[in-house]
């Protein structure tokens, strides 16, 4: 059976974070560390966050949701560690208002939430966004990295113009709290794929959302509908206080 482009960029995704992912548990803290969540964003429909406000004149494609429950035995019974839930909403340009016969233009929105369980507490989480080696980012959201001692509430934004080529500008945004302690983004590229990464670290037991977008174009006979993928990765310890 021929693979999709999102089922390899998840794999290339997932190949690449295995050996970060994991971890021995810690005897000094008595804790359990765990990594084991990445989400393909066209695993089925789950409702997650309302979609980010939209204006201009770019039109919502499809809108595909995961949710997961991640367990572990612990004391020889099974516990939940998290719940997790990932969107990714991929929205297009109106060709109509650019003047690009070469590319078309779009904007991509990943939308992230872990919630830890129990006696669990999140202290890495990376969302990622995956897309093929023929689907180019221009740009991406947030741009900036964050340090932060108390929670801040940010909002999120991304503008467009299809790189030039439009007459009108369109922006997708979406007000979320960031929480302790860091929170950075990345760039890479794996077998071919572009990988644009936010990984946030801190100590976290309650719900934590993590919201990041990017401008992407294509040829413009080739729409990327099945090569986009989005995937939740994370580390949890088990502290019984965060």
């Amino acid at each position: 059976m021929t693979k999709n482009p999102a089922q390899i960029i998840w794999q290339e995704m997932e190949s690449k974070v295995t050996n970060l992912a994991f971890r021995h548990p810690s005897r000094t803290f008595g804790a359990l560390l765990l990594a084991l969540g990445m989400v393909l964003a066209s695993s089925p429909i789950a409702e997650a966050r309302k979609e980010p406000k939209q204006t201009g004149p770019i039109n919502l494609e499809r809108r595909q949701c995961a949710r997961e429950t991640f367990r572990t035995r612990v004391n020889g019974r099974r516990e939940v560690v998290a719940k997790t839930e990932t969107c990714l909403l991929d929205y297009e340009y109106d060709p109509l208002a650019e003047d690009n016969d070469e590319r078309d233009y779009g904007l991509v929105w990943v939308q992230a939430r872990i919630e830890p369980r129990g006696a669990w507490c999140a202290t890495k989480v990376w969302s990622d966004l995956g897309v093929s080696k023929e689907t180019k980012i221009h740009k991406r959201v947030p741009a900036r990295n964050f340090s932060m001692k108390k929670s801040r509430k940010i909002r999120v934004k991304l503008a467009s113009v299809a790189h030039g080529f439009g007459e009108e500008k369109a922006t997708l945004s979406e007000s979320t709290r960031f929480y302790p302690r860091k929170l950075r983004h990345s760039r890479s590229r794996v077998a071919g794929s572009r990988i644009f990464t936010q990984r946030w670290t801190g100590q976290r037991g309650r719900p934590l959302n993590l919201t990041s977008g990017a401008e992407i174009s294509w040829d413009v006979d080739d729409r990327p509908d099945v090569a986009l993928a989005s995937g939740l990765r994370y580390e949890l310890e088990r502290r019984g206080r965060c």
